[in-house]
């Protein structure tokens, strides 16, 4: 993998393994460059990345859309409950934090060794306003949804979702009752956030459709200038739960 990483970033970049983890998911590998450190799930497709020498800009564009979503929501609503599904090094998340630092966040995983990363290569901060659960992100939904079903209060104001494993974004976060069970997670004036993959155009597709077509959501998409990726934002529409 280290030769194919040279042969992307260049001659001299000269990548160095930090640390390997392997977990029952498979292998995590965090890699520096003279310049950026970098999160793989044994692809070469980059999970996270940190700049060594500015550490408070996001490493990618679809971030910083987020970022901007994320904060534009917050000027209207001190301190927003946020949930993240799919953590990465938890950049995006100590980057709220530090903008919104009375803000509570709940960042959710499958793989326990993904936090134990974010917290010693890419400095997601140990404080009580991030809390960390490792769990099946399509589980934490629909366990969600039963207990607002009962409670009829939403969880958090904020739902993030950057769900992808080494490949791509697993089929069941794509799946109609996944999303459905999502929707009844969000009440007004709540916010989802989606990243999308173009080169996952069948599930993007499925996920853009959902919400586009649920009559209780007013829709918007930002794609990306420079890569594939697609931010979709829903929101509760004026009435609704």
């Amino acid at each position: 993998m280290i030769k194919a990483l040279k042969r992307l970033a260049g001659k001299g970049a000269s990548p160095t393994v930090v640390d390997c983890i392997r977990d029952e998911f498979g292998l995590m590998q965090v890699v520096d460059t003279a310049t950026t450190r970098s999160l793989y799930f044994n692809t070469l497709v980059e999970q996270s990345r940190q700049f060594l020498h500015a550490p408070m800009t996001l490493g990618f564009e679809y971030q910083q859309l987020l970022f901007d979503h994320i904060m534009a929501y917050a000027q209207d609503r001190r301190a927003p409950s946020i949930c993240m599904l799919g953590v990465g090094g938890g950049t995006l998340a100590t980057h709220c934090h530090l903008a919104l630092p009375d803000s509570s966040q709940t960042l959710v995983d499958i793989r326990e060794s993904v936090f134990e990363v974010a917290h010693d290569y890419f400095g997601l901060p140990h404080t009580p306003h991030i809390q960390t659960q490792v769990a099946d992100a399509q589980a934490f939904v629909l366990e969600t949804a039963s207990g607002i079903q009962q409670t009829e209060q939403s969880a958090f104001d904020i739902w993030v979702l950057d769900l992808y494993d080494q490949h791509t974004m697993p089929e069941a976060f794509s799946d109609v009752v996944f999303l459905a069970a999502l929707a009844q997670c969000i009440g007004a004036p709540g916010l989802v956030l989606f990243n999308l993959w173009r080169g996952n155009a069948h599930a993007t597709s499925r996920v853009i459709e959902f919400w586009e077509q649920h009559p209780d959501f007013d829709v918007t998409t930002h794609p990306t200038q420079h890569t594939g990726n697609i931010i979709l934002a829903a929101q509760p529409r004026q009435g609704g739960r």
